[in-house]
């Protein structure tokens, strides 16, 4: 006989019975996952397609009393390349509040820039917009007001996940 502590049938709380999909769904948000869509923290890849969807389960609690969000507006894609460590490595889950929004200070974005998917810092500026990698060894890019047509925000990073630590 397994001892009650062991069991993850005993885990106590809300996730007791998360064997069942009602329960799965009541507790936790299942964010869209595009497995083969990643923003690169360097020079951005084209996207061409969504390609593979999975799906990645958050607390709903979580998501709306720690995050102020809501499962429906979110996404999570990976990072692709180095320009944006030590805050974020190649590989990491993405999560990402999608839709326009002005940008606050200090957080980082996933932005279209002329078809690229980009994954940076965005500093709204007199001249424009500057994007702003956290490795020092990438310069910020400027885009000028009049080029400002081509940016497309994409959703603010909120979390990441990684296999680094």
């Amino acid at each position: 006989m397994e001892a009650e502590h062991g069991s993850p049938h005993n885990l106590g709380g809300p996730a007791r019975g998360l064997r069942e999909p009602e329960a799965l769904v009541r507790y936790f948000s299942l964010v869209p996952f595009y497995q083969d869509i990643a923003a690169g923290a360097g020079p951005g890849p084209q996207i061409f397609d969504e390609g593979n969807v999975g799906q990645l389960a958050f607390s709903r609690s979580w998501l709306w009393y720690e995050m102020n969000l809501r499962g429906k507006d979110l996404a999570v894609i990976r990072c692709k390349g180095d320009s944006m460590t030590p805050t974020l490595n190649d590989g990491d889950a993405l999560l990402l509040a999608l839709g326009p929004q002005p940008f606050a200070e200090g957080s980082v974005y996933v932005i279209k820039v002329d078809g690229n998917l980009m994954v940076k810092r965005v500093r709204v500026t007199a001249a424009g917009v500057t994007l702003i990698s956290d490795n020092p060894d990438y310069p910020p890019q400027d885009i000028p007001k009049d080029q400002l047509n081509a940016l497309e925000i994409i959703g603010r990073v909120v979390w990441r996940g990684g296999r680094k630590i």
